[in-house]
């Protein structure tokens, strides 16, 4: 009778243990589910050791510069490191949002490590808010035993239906959607050469520089003197007149004057001309290329002061939202993660940490959204959800990761990983040295069929 009343006792404990475990709280609707168990890391890890690491050193380090404090344990945050911690986010296709549930030991630590609490702090009930727009948008409840942390992202592609965005108020804003605009104004524009061109406004005809020799008409004549430069010959003459002065004097010759050379230079013909030359079918407007370049920088002013308005709705919407799903956490009765049969069977109650994302079909979707229709052409077609756990023992770490394939693909990957490592490969490991190995054996017949 002892025993068995020792056994109802455990069960007992172990199921009130189990419901104050936060996965209750997680939606059934969560695409990715991280776990921490506290209780697991720290039977094998005192605190005192995790703060005198190099990570524990460095979350504090880096808390205390944050929030302008001394903390010298990760006790000091108030935060239970007996139970299980746990991130979730959630997709949808107006907004993706990003969770963590903490279990607390002492709200009172947690509270003491905010500024200006009083001040920033609502408090209904039981249950305590502190709202942070400014930092991206930011909403943090909590009571004497959990907290909770949630922002949020709106999907820009969300207002891109019309429906959605007469419906919110908020408009899609991209800045190539305003050369339309241009291209609109440059067609509704009557290009007028004639008009461009003020009738005070003088066009010159610049011709090539002239050539000497040339003559010119409707010019005055002015003379010009050119001085002839002595050629070489001139030299050479000189010196024969000298040999010549040594033997007899000779008379001096009477040099003959040349006449001036005169050269006519026409000036540059001007000319008044009422419409620049156009080759014919084409107009041109330089007054209008001008405008069109301010107004491309006025626009490009334009679209950064609309995008701004238009973020600032979208954080407006998202603090709406995301407020009402901090709410729900803490009032609503909902279907809780638990109940998902997949989530369910990838837990271990050894592992130290754990991973679960719900389907590769939408975690490809979420982190290609930049391949448009192709995000959703069943690449992944028959995968199903993927997990991974973190193992730890007094001498090593160990993962272990698991994938769900529909019945065809689970049946051909059996055929190409079922075989055996050889193990004399592991005579080429120095595991003294080595940090950690990985080995796989593939059928790569069984892989090319």
């Amino acid at each position: 009778m002892k025993k068995i009343l020792i056994a109802v006792s455990i069960l007992f404990l172990a199921k009130l243990n189990y419901a104050q475990d936060l996965v209750k709280k997680i939606p059934s609707n969560a695409f990715t589910v991280a776990t921490i168990k506290g209780d697991n890391v720290f039977k094998l890890m005192f605190v005192k050791d995790f703060n005198e690491s190099f990570l524990g050193k460095k979350l504090l380090t880096e808390t205390s510069k944050s929030l302008d404090q001394n903390l010298n344990s990760i006790e000091d945050f108030g935060v239970n490191l007996e139970k299980n911690m746990y991130y979730f986010n959630q997709l949808s296709d107006s907004i993706t949002y990003n969770c963590f549930l903490i279990p607390l030991k002492d709200a009172t630590k947690f509270e003491s490590l905010i500024k200006d609490k009083d001040k920033k702090i609502i408090v209904e009930g039981d249950v305590s808010t502190l709202k942070m727009p400014d930092n991206g948008g930011i909403i943090i409840k909590w009571n004497k035993d959990m907290l909770y942390f949630i922002t949020g992202s709106i999907r820009s592609s969300f207002f891109a239906d019309s429906a959605n965005s007469a419906r919110y108020g908020i408009k899609d804003i991209k800045y190539q959607t305003n050369y339309e605009d241009v291209a609109a104004l440059e067609s509704t524009t009557t290009v007028d050469s004639t008009a461009a061109v003020a009738s005070d406004v003088i066009v010159v005809d610049v011709p090539a520089p002239p050539t000497i020799g040339e003559s010119y008409p409707q010019m005055e004549s002015r003379e010009v003197v050119k001085k002839k430069q002595p050629t070489q010959k001139r030299k050479i003459a000189t010196k024969k007149s000298k040999e010549k002065k040594k033997g007899a004097k000779s008379k001096p010759k009477a040099i003959a004057k040349k006449p001036k050379e005169v050269i006519e230079i026409k000036e540059p013909m001007i000319e008044v001309v009422d419409s620049p030359h156009m080759e014919d079918g084409y107009t041109t407007d330089s007054t209008a290329v001008m405008t069109e370049a301010g107004y491309a920088d006025d626009r490009y002013d334009e679209y950064q002061k609309e995008r701004a308005e238009q973020d600032s709705l979208k954080k407006e919407l998202a603090m709406v939202w995301m407020t009402a799903e901090a709410n729900k956490i803490f009032t609503a009765n909902y279907e809780s993660i638990e109940k998902n049969k997949s989530y369910a069977a990838s837990l271990d109650s050894k592992a130290i940490a754990e991973l679960w994302v719900s389907s590769l079909q939408d975690a490809y979707n979420s982190i290609a959204p930049e391949f448009g229709t192709y995000g959703k052409s069943g690449l992944m077609k028959g995968y199903g959800s993927l997990n991974a756990k973190l193992f730890m023992d007094e001498k090593s770490f160990r993962i272990s990761t698991g994938l769900e394939l529909a019945k065809d693909q689970a049946d051909a990957y059996k055929k190409i990983i079922n075989r055996k490592l050889n193990k004399k490969f592991l005579k080429y490991v120095n595991s003294d040295k080595a940090i950690g190995f990985m080995g796989y054996s593939i059928d790569t017949k069984a892989y090319l069929e």
